[in-house]
């Protein structure tokens, strides 16, 4: 680990040449800003490193994954290092002026001040009016960049180098002189990268004792040796070269790295330069260099699956990482399995019993479910959607060919509290949205819908708007220039993934509340409308007052959703709701020149900060609870499985990750079986959980010795014992049976 002053030279070093070269172009200024952070803020090799590549995480840097958009400033690094004991007088000033310039320089600080000056021209009063109101929430982040591993390895630097060589650039204006440049000079950097570390190597098995660390410190020299200059030829070199491309690039997604890496792995088991004891040791490796990553929601790595070339290779890897997964035990990678018919049954049933142990990955997805879904909605071929890469809950991406959001997440719930009270928080009692009427005034649930209807799209523009300001900012920002050289057309156009025609740019927007807006709706309908038990202005009173001296109308609404009648018109709202959804998305992407604006349902703990800025709700829930948190469905499986009765399969089928928790109380037999059944139901997405209540209860009061606890949030993996205590409460309690 670096030194405090040490670091703090990197970052003046880092913000000089920034500095310096604030008013070149993007390519140019990203690539001196590079130089000045590689090798500069790499790592030594751990102690059971089989790969070299650790980096030193800084406040300030340039990235692309999650939390880390563009050039960035992470606060809560930066109160680390001001609290940091070797801190003197002198670097704390040196700290707080790096901290009071990034502050206001960083990419998404410069967002936020865009999406500021546009308002008035764009949304007049919108984004003012409903911030902080748990109405919308706008991301700063850009998800789904899955590099080209393939292509890497397959040419190789010197192949990469050729290939940018060879682009003609007689007649190419200088935008396209200077990226290409720029992707030249960031193999440049890469190269020195990996030589640095093979001359650390060299040297450190020339002072190592132990025979074995030693022959271990050699192979990795040897194998950076080799990919500095060439193209990879062994299972060692192809890992050693994706880890030091992803941690330069910052890109925090794999793709389809079972065929990447299949090959390599097969052709050195046949020729013995592998035993299968050694590849799981790289493996785990491997895993745990990923994991040191900390890359939050990202770390995805796709196995399985239709489309890939070399499939019996690539299902040997994917068995590798599933083994390697549960070994390891850490919160990344997270691993998603796609599965079809005809496919090798190993997988499926290497990934049920993995499952069924309590294990958290795989995640699940069957071909045959989404492929006709991607086709359709993100307008491609079927050979394009064969190459589709599940992003975030329930988003899609094409591997190294499209950028996707999400845009940010919807509450749907406090958009209905909006409709039915003249646009008005119940809570604050503000104007919030458009007033399109209120429940006094509605004659039936058609005029309740349509002015939901009108108060959707209203916010979902919103977003829209402030996606496309996200991407013209960013796109001036920086180039991102390693997650282009294995980005579809980059090279070949000479343009970043941000410039020029994207194969594939779209975006969605994370819908939180559906269930509680289908439920509420159908109470509505049923209670109100139909029964006429009570009337609109009495509910709508009752709501603002917290059911406070009405519980027996409020166990009347919750009764109500208990008759199939009222469950089925429930479903039928929520299937509106997402053809409404589908409908807007279309017409707006139309209009902002993206190829999609989609949506799926969002989870975790946006459920929790929407529901604690939202009003009590005509489903009986109480204002500041949490809302519904379905993924798309959730069912819980507990020690009756004879008794389980499943959703309609139109209802598994939907887009949208669908949450499956199993008892642990069940043998390994029955849970097998449910998790069949669920394949043969043809659930597009599901994230299956082998739970109990004791353990979580036992991590809970001893956190200590129960960090291996992992659980899902969403289809992100999350340590239990990490978690606040409100979202640990929720998940336990819906383990109840």
């Amino acid at each position: 680990m670096k030194s405090l002053r040490r670091k703090i030279c990197i970052m003046e070093k880092f913000t000089r040449v920034y500095q310096e070269f604030r008013t070149a172009g993007p390519s140019v200024r990203e690539l001196r800003c590079l130089e000045a952070l590689f090798p500069a803020i790499l790592q030594p090799v751990g102690k059971t490193d089989r790969f070299v590549g650790r980096i030193e995480p800084l406040p300030i840097g340039i990235s692309i994954y999650e939390g880390s958009l563009g050039y960035f400033y992470d606060e809560a690094r930066m109160n680390t290092l001001l609290e940091h004991p070797q801190l003197t007088f002198k670097l704390e000033l040196r700290l707080r002026t790096l901290e009071a310039f990034w502050q206001g320089e960083n990419s998404v600080a410069k967002i936020k001040s865009a999406q500021r000056q546009a308002e008035v021209k764009y949304t007049p009063d919108k984004i003012r009016r409903f911030r902080n109101h748990g109405v919308i929430e706008p991301y700063y982040r850009i998800n789904g960049i899955n590099p080209d591993y393939s292509k890497l390895l397959q040419k190789g630097i010197p192949g990469l180098r050729e290939e940018l060589q060879s682009v003609d650039l007689a007649e190419a204006d200088d935008g396209k002189r200077a990226m290409v440049t720029s992707m030249l000079g960031a193999l440049d950097i890469l190269v020195r990268v990996i030589n640095q570390y093979a001359v650390y190597t060299r040297d450190l098995s020339d002072e190592c004792i132990d025979e074995e660390s030693k022959a271990e410190l050699l192979h990795m020299a040897t194998a950076l040796e080799t990919i500095s200059d060439s193209k990879p030829t062994t299972f060692r070199e192809a890992v050693q070269l994706v880890h030091l491309f992803a941690l330069l690039s910052g890109t925090g997604n794999y793709g389809r790295l079972d065929v990447c890496l299949g090959d390599f792995l097969v052709c050195d088991l046949e020729d013995g330069e592998l035993t299968e004891e050694r590849a799981h040791q790289m493996m785990e490796s491997f895993w745990m260099l990923i994991n040191a990553r900390q890359l939050g929601v990202e770390g995805r790595m796709v196995v399985g699956g239709k489309g890939r070339p070399n499939e019996e290779a690539a299902d040997k890897f994917a068995q590798l990482a599933l083994q390697t997964s549960a070994l390891v035990k850490e919160v990344s990678p997270q691993i998603c399995l796609r599965y079809y018919d005809g496919q090798d049954e190993t997988l499926f049933t290497q990934a049920a019993g993995l499952l069924s142990e309590g294990n958290i990955n795989p995640l699940l997805f069957s071909d045959s479910t989404l492929l006709p879904y991607i086709e359709q909605n993100y307008a491609v071929s079927e050979e394009d959607a064969e190459q589709y890469i599940p992003d975030g809950n329930g988003g899609f991406v094409l591997w190294h060919r499209s950028i996707g959001g999400p845009a940010g997440a919807i509450n749907l719930l406090k958009v209905l509290e909006l409709s039915i009270n003249s646009g008005r928080d119940f809570i604050s009692g503000t104007e919030v949205g458009p007033d399109f009427g209120k429940f006094a005034e509605f004659h039936n649930l058609d005029d309740i819908w349509d002015a939901f209807s009108r108060e959707v799209e209203y916010f979902v523009e919103a977003l829209v708007i402030q996606e496309e300001i996200l991407f013209t900012v960013i796109n001036r920002e920086a180039s991102f220039i390693y997650a282009s050289l294995l980005h579809d057309q980059c090279i070949s156009d000479g343009h970043s993934i941000f410039d020029g025609e994207i194969p594939l740019l779209g975006s969605r927007v994370e819908v939180a509340g559906a269930k509680n807006v289908g439920d509420s709706l159908a109470a509505i309908d049923s209670v109100v409308f139909q029964d006429k038990l009570i009337y609109p202005v009495k509910l709508s009173y009752i709501i603002g007052e917290n059911y406070e001296g009405f519980e027996s109308e409020r166990e009347l609404l919750l009764k109500s959703l208990y008759r199939r009648d009222i469950r089925n018109k429930s479903d039928d709202f929520i299937r509106r709701i997402d053809q409404l959804l589908s409908n807007i998305g279309f017409g707006y992407a139309n209009k902002s020149g993206m190829h999609y604006f989609a949506h799926c349902p969002a989870n975790g703990k946006i459920n929790m900060t929407f529901g604690r800025k939202t009003a009590a709700s005509a489903d009986g829930r109480k204002g500041m609870a949490l809302l519904d948190c379905s993924l798309s469905h959730r069912i819980i499986l507990q020690t009756h499985p004879e008794k389980i009765t499943f959703p309609d399969t139109e209802i598994l089928q939907r887009n949208g990750m669908h949450l499956f928790q199993v008892s642990k109380m069940l043998d390994v037999g029955q849970q097998l079986t449910i998790i069949e059944a669920l394949r043969q139901l043809g659930v597009g997405q599901m994230v299956v959980s082998v739970l109990d209540r004791d353990t979580l209860e036992a991590a809970r009061r001893d956190p200590e010795n129960y960090r291996n606890v992992m659980v899902r949030l969403g289809s992100g993996t999350v340590r239990f014992v990490e978690l606040d205590a409100d979202t640990q409460e929720q998940i336990i309690i819906q383990l109840d049976d």
